[in-house]
């Protein structure tokens, strides 16, 4: 049985786009909620702490379509596509989320330890994957399953004009509790310049 219950983190997404002219202009993707599935009951717990915000970095924009992708899994983090140039004065980074589960039970039998609190970094006997791409793992005795969104909308309202950007195919890595989640920024051509935000959800059950 589960209970949803929400955090308010407010991990923020920034992307610097600017019109071919090369005028600096400030774009921010911000995650206002995360929300997470929590186990109830005494035999375990789950912890999700926001360590870093996903930054799309600085990018120029132009008469063609194109994107920014953030890949956590990639010696080149960072790349785009179609008429959108990167600026290396702002080069991005992938977002990163500890995880912590508490489960007593497995914490002293097997972990041999005393507490959970370092449980998010420890190697688990039942869990030795690093870049781990797998939406379904076993980790300290529990069996956990993550949920990206299909798609994210950013938005903007200037003078009275909505204007908005998606975000869609989010990939994560997880190495023991540290998990890395990219997404791919779609540029419009000559994508109007402003501050827009948007929000999305990560759901992590634990059973």
């Amino acid at each position: 049985m589960f209970a949803q219950y929400s955090e308010s983190k407010n991990p923020a997404f920034d992307a610097i786009i600017s019109t071919s002219d090369l005028a600096s202009t400030d774009f921010t993707f911000e995650i206002s909620e995360l929300a997470l599935l929590r186990s109830m009951g005494t035999a375990h717990s789950i912890k999700c702490l926001r360590l870093k915000d996903l930054d799309f970095g600085r990018a120029f924009c132009g008469i063609s379509a194109g994107t920014v992708v953030i890949d956590p899994n990639s010696a080149t983090p960072r790349k785009s596509t179609g008429g959108v140039i990167l600026d290396n004065r702002n080069t991005g980074h992938p977002a990163n989320i500890l995880l912590t589960i508490y489960n007593e039970k497995h914490c002293k039998n097997n972990d041999h330890s005393s507490n959970d609190d370092d449980e998010s970094g420890r190697s688990e006997d039942d869990d030795a994957k690093t870049n781990d791409n797998r939406t379904g793992f076993q980790r300290h005795g529990v069996w956990n399953s993550i949920a990206l969104p299909s798609s994210s909308a950013l938005s903007m309202t200037l003078n009275g004009t909505l204007y908005t950007m998606t975000v869609d195919s989010y990939t994560f890595i997880r190495t023991k509790g540290n998990f890395s989640i990219g997404a791919t920024l779609h540029v419009k051509a000559n994508q109007t310049a402003g501050a827009y935000s948007g929000n999305f959800t990560i759901t992590q059950m634990c059973d």
